[in-house]
């Protein structure tokens, strides 16, 4: 992660030039405020757990205006925040009014969240650009103009997108790269994934190229809002299941 006024290469557009910060999740989502951001590694080397809650003695980076990176530059965090980031603001506000209200109960596994009047594809193109914002550089260049053209459809079809709830209020985590692993199938199958999670919502994104198998249990698939037209809202209903994100690594809560 570049520090402030570093120059680097931008996530999105390759070029070399000077980094702004990218909030995840948006400000208007009510990330604004300080935040510490930990390194997994830093807390297993420390506590000696893969576990969020145990961050005592652990160094962090002290963040004053909420979490986030610097990895975009300043032209492409402006197309993202003007064109997508209003949209999924809307959406996820929605579905944490829903969690507050309604706190997951003994025996449920998830919650129907009901998209009305949203921009679907805005929606969709926030996350991907989020994903972009939190992988290495250049490792989702094939998602440039996919990004920067909003009224783009053609997302790259090695990528799925699926999206669970977090109903663990000011929960929060932010994988910084793809991570490959294996099954204990007996089949060497693997796969290559990538997380973003923060309450009340979270993602798993599939690189289907790098993976010989899909794996289950990793959320409602939304890879078909991408090829929506620009603007449409058609109204959408989704089934997601509840995960947490406790140990740092989003798992089905079972009830």
């Amino acid at each position: 992660m570049a520090n402030r006024n570093e120059k680097g290469v931008c996530h999105i557009c390759g070029e070399l030039k000077e980094l702004s910060f990218e909030h995840i999740p948006p400000r208007s989502a009510g990330n604004n405020g300080p935040s510490k951001m930990y390194r997994a590694a830093d807390i297993v080397e420390t506590c000696g757990a893969f576990d969020s809650s145990k961050t005592e003695g652990v160094r962090y980076q002290q963040e004053q205006k909420g979490t986030g990176f610097r990895t975009l530059c300043r032209d492409c965090n402006s197309y993202l925040g003007r064109n997508y980031v209003g949209e999924y603001a809307k959406c996820i506000r929605e579905l944490g009014c829903m969690l507050a209200k309604n706190p997951p109960a003994e025996g449920e596994g998830g919650i129907r969240l009901v998209g009305k009047d949203i921009n679907a594809l805005a929606f969709f193109k926030h996350v991907i650009g989020n994903f972009s914002a939190t992988t290495a550089a250049g490792s989702m260049a094939d998602c440039r103009k996919y990004l920067l053209d909003r009224e783009s459809r053609d997302f790259p079809g090695r990528y799925r997108l699926f999206m669970f709830a977090v109903p663990e209020r000011g929960a929060g985590m932010l994988s910084t790269g793809w991570a490959t692993l294996l099954l204990d199938s007996g089949q060497q199958d693997y796969y290559t994934i990538a997380a973003i999670a923060a309450f009340p919502v979270g993602f798993f994104l599939l690189d289907a190229r790098r993976s010989s198998i899909a794996p289950s249990g990793i959320g409602c698939e939304i890879t078909a809002i991408a090829a929506l037209e620009w603007g449409a809202k058609p109204g959408f209903a989704v089934e997601l299941p509840y995960m947490s994100i406790e140990k740092m690594w989003p798992v089905p809560i079972m009830r």
